[in-house]
């Protein structure tokens, strides 16, 4: 196997450093709530409440408020979570125990999941620096000749370095954009100083979660 440095000598670095942060974001991705069936489902505030309850009705009410709704498997997002964790799942697997596979098995399911990541990137569930990053491990996994992963990884390099250029001399001329990277610097910034982080999260987590919420802020807003 080549060095595994070596083999990202090309790579762009702003790509390198926000792709080595997010790449396996699926992981740390949480269940989504059901808030939305929660408040469908919630009794309105002018509701009538019985003049009595037994304590046996009322032991059990309070379990029913506690208990979260089911998710409603019919909702669009709910579907798109689930198949996110149907892919999580899958190439989990299949870099865990791609080496044990035969050689054909390998290439068959590398290609099935980059074209998976491929869609996932169009539909901007993945940055370009996260997909980047799990094609390349993709082809590692699936190419053992070492010049064949070489020659697949620059060439790879060469159309996200063309791609790259091409957005950021768009990107660069939209106000929005220059916002975000100076809310980037500083994000980077702060957490890189900080030691703890909520919610039980680590540094990773908790960066990307900051960096995806300021892209969500500064690009909801209409374009000048």
């Amino acid at each position: 196997m080549p060095n595994r440095n070596s083999s990202f000598r090309w790579l762009i670095p702003a790509l390198l450093v926000l792709g080595a942060i997010g790449a396996y974001w699926w992981l740390r991705q949480p269940a989504p709530t059901a808030r939305t069936a929660a408040a469908a489902g919630a009794p309105s505030a002018t509701a009538a409440v019985p003049a009595r309850q037994s304590p046996a009705a009322t032991s059990s009410s309070a379990a029913s408020a506690a208990s979260p709704p089911p998710l409603d498997m019919s909702d669009p997002n709910i579907q798109a979570w689930q198949a996110q964790q149907d892919f999580k799942n899958r190439i989990t697997a299949f870099f865990n125990e791609a080496k044990t596979f035969p050689a054909v098995r390998r290439r068959s399911e590398a290609a099935e999941l980059t074209e998976q990541v491929k869609t996932y990137e169009s539909e901007k569930r993945l940055t370009a620096a996260e997909a980047m990053m799990l094609r390349v491990e993709l082809i590692r996994a699936s190419v053992d000749d070492e010049q064949e992963q070489t020659r697949q990884i620059q060439a790879l390099n060469d159309q996200y370095r063309q791609a790259y250029d091409q957005s950021q001399a768009q990107a660069m001329s939209d106000p929005r954009m220059q916002d975000y990277k100076q809310r980037e610097r500083e994000i980077v910034q702060r957490v890189m100083g900080m030691t703890q982080f909520p919610g039980g999260m680590d540094r990773d987590a908790y960066l990307r979660q900051q960096l995806q919420q300021a892209r969500m802020q500064v690009f909801s807003q209409s374009s000048p």
